[in-house]
């Protein structure tokens, strides 16, 4: 490859990896034509790209570029970027939102499609993650999900007053009648 264009595909993946809070990489290998589109498809559904890197340029490019701490991690960090990858990546919001969308669907495709793609691992906030890291992350509620979860938490004490004080009127209201009964016979 030459130097010039070497320098190309550097500034194209710094481009792609500035500003992202994470990525997850995933091994392709073993793929159809049908199948990557469908997959492929299934991320960009979710607003992920999904993007080959060469591993080399990789190892150079992504780290510097995220601000990655390799402290300790650099064992999972040179392993991710060994033999075929493909790098998960939001298209226009890089938050970790995208990572953990990205996350869902790989897995959900992967579920739905006999493991056929295996992960490697990623990141999110500058932190290294393994297969089982990103596995782990895939599970966590969208923020909608946790929204409406928060709100049901502020909501419950509120309700159980009211259905307490309900209760309670009810019974004074029952006691009066019972006694109205009472004194009428």
């Amino acid at each position: 490859m030459s130097k010039m264009l070497k320098k190309v595909i550097s500034e194209n993946l710094e481009r792609k990896f500035e500003g992202a809070e994470g990525f997850v990489a995933v091994d392709y290998q073993g793929l159809d034509s049908v199948e990557e589109f469908d997959f492929r498809k299934s991320l960009r559904d979710v607003g992920v790209l999904v993007s080959v890197v060469p591993n080399r340029l990789a190892k150079r490019v992504v780290a510097p570029t995220m601000g990655l701490e390799l402290n300790g991690s650099t064992e999972i960090y040179e392993q991710i970027f060994t033999g075929p990858t493909a790098v998960l990546l939001g298209t226009e919001d890089k938050s970790q939102d995208q990572v953990i969308a990205g996350a869902k669907a790989l897995v959900e495709w992967s579920k739905k499609n006999k493991d056929k793609i295996s992960i490697k691992g990623g990141s999110l906030s500058g932190e290294m993650l393994d297969e089982a890291a990103v596995r782990k992350i895939a599970k966590i509620p969208d923020v909608h999900t946790l929204h409406s979860q928060i709100a049901g938490l502020f909501q419950a004490p509120v309700r159980n007053v009211a259905s307490a004080t309900q209760q309670i009127i009810a019974r004074v209201v029952y006691a009066l009648q019972a006694r109205k009964d009472q004194l009428e016979e």
